[in-house]
């Protein structure tokens, strides 16, 4: 009998396992942009030190955090990224990282449960898109399903359970930043291009609604080369936001996590390493 997942027991289950006191003095941000807008280098500006869950494939390799990786001050995981190997696919009907959500549950719980997040500065998932389809994957295995194919039941679930586990994540003692992409969707009114976050539809409201802050990166090739910004407030492209620097931030910053965060008056010092 294939193992079917029942949405109240597992929430329940998530809640016992995630649930703790609400971190003070932490701040949670989603962060988003196109492909090489730079949302990796700026997670090298977060407060350290600085833990990554990576699910995008090679996209903590940048020759610009070599560095904070040496020092310890950044603790990169990439056992959750994943290639998927469409042939095998094929072959055996099974997506290939279909493991990946368990390898991370069991990992996060892990170092929950080991007080690890008390001495983290900053925790990172990177990015929603490829967590989410970790998860996609392993409702659709543990429904007894040979591919991805879900059910509207089973996209609820998926919905809830990642909605939880943000929840879980913001509540942590440290502070949080989700990455994720960008498509863009066509105004029928205004006959304009919108960029918006590529989540499943059932989160696009709610998912951003757990966040205090939305930035978005931008990226502009000019006369000087290549110049990052991130958009703290609603544009005519974008929809962000801030909370903490709500009449101090211009809509468009340095894309530097501790300078937004003493801008705002806001303690921006690293975490002592412990060890």
């Amino acid at each position: 009998m294939p193992e079917r997942l029942d949405i109240k027991v597992e929430r329940d289950r998530l809640r016992s396992m995630y649930t703790s006191d609400i971190g003070k003095n932490t701040h949670n941000m989603m962060l988003l942009g196109g492909i090489g807008a730079g949302k990796t280098h700026m997670l090298g500006t977060a407060i350290q030190p600085i833990l990554v869950h990576s699910f995008d494939p090679g996209g903590t390799r940048l020759r610009l955090l070599k560095g904070l990786k040496e020092s310890g001050q950044m603790l990169v995981d990439t056992t959750f990224e994943s290639e998927p190997d469409i042939a095998k696919t094929k072959k055996i009907g099974v997506r290939p990282d279909a493991q990946i959500y368990r390898l991370w549950e069991d990992e996060f719980d892990r170092l929950r449960f080991g007080g690890i997040f008390d001495h983290i500065g900053t925790y990172c998932m990177d990015s929603s898109t490829n967590f989410i389809y970790a998860l996609k994957s392993e409702i659709a295995r543990r429904n007894g399903r040979a591919d991805t194919t879900l059910t509207q039941p089973d996209w609820q679930i998926v919905g809830n359970t990642f909605g939880d586990i943000v929840r879980f994540c913001t509540a942590l003692p440290c502070n949080f930043i989700l990455t994720g992409h960008l498509k863009l969707v066509k105004d029928d009114v205004e006959g304009i291009m919108l960029a918006r976050f590529n989540i499943i539809p059932s989160l696009q409201i709610d998912l951003p609604s757990l966040f205090d802050e939305i930035y978005i990166l931008e990226a502009k090739d000019t006369s000087q080369g290549l110049k990052r910004k991130v958009v703290t407030a609603n544009t005519d492209k974008y929809e962000a936001r801030t909370r903490i620097g709500g009449g101090v931030f211009e809509v468009r910053e340095e894309p530097n996590i501790k300078y937004l965060l003493g801008k705002a008056g806001l303690d921006n010092k690293d975490k002592e390493v412990i060890g």
